[in-house]
């Protein structure tokens, strides 16, 4: 269920009872609304309005959310209601809702003050002001009577009876803060700095107890931390995939939990209350946008919020535990039940037994622990059962897959690839091509690609060869050898894959590509040029300013499927999604790739310079881009959508290959016309021959 809040005051969360689902979802808050200027890259900004920073009270019935104009929504789940509390001038960085009076909220802005609202009266009760620089972190104690609010350069101890400073830790320059923190069930602070060091503090005489020290050293920058509901365990992590578990007690780590090596950050932990789970768990938001439920007993991932495409920015957790409120990558807010989701994974439980259990891998000098990732085992086993017994995966099995890991298995993805295109495997049919030998038109490939293998070499040779054997008039497409090589390098084992690989690219995403052969295809190139114009009006006016044209940021790319601006491994992850998709997904893919490094050709001028971006690597993730490509995919309208121009996906004939393409007439009697040529110009030579023998 979705609650629209944007340019409204108050009204109802739900307009009827909310129907929770398996995922726990209670209810999506949207604050956005669709473009409808032609010019979205100017408007698009103006549209979307985002939430920036969300808290949750202590009991999980008030959800408070701010977004990037400085709106502040309170959402009341029990009451069914929500309003606007207030407005500020500039966006919040940090919010609280766990106070004394339940009414009451924390906010911290981005001019370094923090304030104090009634949710009721939408009255403002007080603004301390003590940060020279933005609060990062908002903690308050456990009677509910003191706030600590953090800056790089100081933590700040306040009475909230009062509204007054009761403390101040003033940092030294140079060792920046990153958090500090009540430890829940004792009178301590637990500080916490960018060079890895802990301290903790006594609340009222903020004199130092002891420092929590590693005598090992461990290559991890801690970033974000937790203390669990007994303040007997902290857990640290940061730019890495561990966690490290901190007993207070001993002022040891006691167990450091490893996630997958595709995880390169954890930005954010919370513990889950103890009594809703019969063990204690972890919650952590990591760099693939992916909010976990660890379990950290068992060292095993229990539950999943988020995905590649919807990933969790920002969560924030009721003390109760009772409901979880989690900032998506959209700018959307979704709430959920946590009750509903432990018992789902109860049932899980209890329906795996002990079939799926795997065991866990232990480093007893360094206390690591691997944390099983059940779901992605469970996807290689399902996988691997279908590829041994050569049964297909379907379509939208497979678009789940990608939807939640961002790309296929590489192991896995020859197979996945043969299932998508629906490969005949015409044997017969490509063995009558090879047959013929290397084509005259590729004998001295190696001069124009100097290959240093001579297996890849020959493979490269018989995989052009073939494919002009199939299509003759393909020769005259100087295209061909620099989009079918990427392709040949990655399956030079299977070379009858490699073949029909190419020859579906060149059959769906390459249609009308040979229309003005072998000029580049001017159709396609306007289509792209209209998509352009159309979600990012400025950067096509700077284009046309300085004279860089469609081969410059369109054809350039599209010739060498992208394979001169990505690595090998973003090559095959942007793949996997252009073959799953839609013919067109392509060329929105090129779009895609100038709207994400438009601040980086906004500052070019140089048309050198615009040809030298697009034929190297740049700063791009492959990840952007694939995100990009499926956002211009949903805002692009009906009228300038280059699927109603392209035919939907077709496969390869079984027994004998199609023909490719409609050739334009000139390429069709190209052989002809050439032999036509060849027997004029001997013609003219013997002439020219018998007259000077006359002489």
């Amino acid at each position: 269920m979705q609650l629209f809040v944007r340019k409204k005051r108050s009204g109802n969360v739900f307009v009827k009872k909310p129907d929770i689902g398996d995922d726990g979802l209670i209810v999506e808050v949207v604050n956005s609304i669709k473009a409808t200027s032609s010019y979205v890259g100017q408007c698009r900004q103006k549209s979307e309005v985002i939430f920036v920073q969300v808290a949750i009270s202590s009991s999980g019935d008030l959800v408070i959310a701010g977004d990037i104009h400085g709106n502040i929504f309170a959402i009341n789940i029990m009451k069914n209601r929500f309003h606007l509390v207030k407005h500020l001038s500039v966006p919040c960085t940090r919010m609280s809702a766990s106070l004394k009076r339940k009414s009451d909220i924390l906010v911290a802005s981005s001019d370094y003050s923090l304030r104090c609202y009634n949710v009721d009266t939408e009255s403002q009760l007080a603004c301390l002001r003590g940060h020279d620089s933005a609060i990062v972190s908002l903690s308050i104690h456990p009677s509910k009577r003191y706030a600590l609010s953090t800056s790089s350069d100081n933590a700040t101890l306040w009475n909230l009876d009062t509204f007054d400073r009761k403390r101040k830790l003033t940092i030294t320059k140079g060792i920046a803060l990153l958090a500090a923190q009540f430890i829940p069930s004792s009178n301590s602070i637990l500080t916490c700095f960018k060079d890895n060091s802990m301290l903790v503090w006594d609340a009222e005489s903020m004199e130092l107890k002891h420092e929590l020290k590693s005598t090992q050293s461990y290559d991890v920058s801690y970033r974000t931390f937790a203390c669990n509901s007994d303040g007997s365990v902290v857990a640290c992590a940061g730019k890495s995939n561990v966690i490290h578990l901190w007993d207070f007690g001993s002022e040891r780590i006691k167990k450091i939990l490893q996630l997958q090596l595709e995880i390169k950050q954890v930005k954010q932990l919370e513990f889950l209350p103890k009594h809703l789970y019969r063990e204690e768990t972890l919650v952590a938001i990591c760099s693939d946008g992916v909010l976990r439920f660890i379990d950290i007993s068992e060292s095993k991932e229990i539950w999943t919020i988020g995905s590649y495409e919807h990933k969790v920015v920002q969560a924030s957790l009721a003390e109760s535990g009772c409901n979880l409120a989690c900032i998506m990558d959209s700018g959307n807010l979704n709430i959920y039940d946590i009750e509903v989701i432990l018992k789902r994974v109860e049932t899980d439980r209890h329906a795996d037994n002990k079939k799926d259990s795997v065991d866990v891998e232990r480093d007893p000098r360094a206390k690591t622990v691997k944390v099983q990732h059940k779901t992605a085992n469970k996807l290689k086993d399902m996988i691997r059962e279908r590829v041994e017994s050569s049964q297909a995966l379907s379509h939208v099995k497979l678009r789940e897959i990608l939807k939640e890991y961002g790309e296929f298995p590489e192991k896995y993805r020859t197979f996945i690839w043969k299932t998508i295109l629906r490969l005949p495997e015409n044997y017969e049919a490509y063995s009558a091509l090879l047959d013929k030998g290397i084509h005259p038109a590729y004998v001295n490939i190696h001069k124009v690609y100097p290959i240093r293998s001579s297996k890849l070499l020959r493979v490269f040779q018989r995989l052009l060869s073939a494919l002009a054997y199939w299509t003759p008039a393909a020769v005259e497409c100087t295209f061909l050898p620099s989009l079918a090589f990427p392709f040949a390098k990655l399956l030079q084992n299977n070379q009858l894959i490699a073949f029909e690989v190419v020859a579906s690219v060149l059959l769906n995403c390459c249609q009308r590509w040979f229309d003005y052969t072998p000029n580049p295809p001017l159709n396609i190139l306007s289509l792209i040029e209209n998509l352009l114009s159309y979600h990012d009006r400025e950067l096509f006016q700077h284009f046309i300013r300085y004279r860089v044209t469609t081969q410059t940021y369109a054809w350039t790319l599209l010739l060498t499927g992208f394979s001169e601006v990505f690595s090998r491994s973003e090559w095959m992850k942007l793949w996997d999604h252009i073959l799953i998709n839609e013919p067109s997904w392509l060329l929105l893919a090129v779009v895609a790739y100038s709207l994400v490094n438009r601040r980086t050709l906004l500052d070019c001028y140089d048309t050198e310079a615009f040809k030298q971006f697009y034929r190297h690597h740049n700063a791009t993730g492959v990840s952007h881009v694939i995100k990009e490509t499926y956002n211009i995919s949903r805002t692009t309208p009906t009228e300038l959508d280059p699927s109603s121009c392209l035919h939907a996906f077709h496969p390869l004939n079984k027994g004998q290959y199609q023909l490719l393409a409609k050739f334009p007439q000139r390429v069709k009697n190209f052989p002809q016309n050439e032999l036509e040529r060849i027997r004029k110009e001997q013609l003219s030579s013997l002439k020219s021959d018998v007259a000077f023998a006359k002489r």
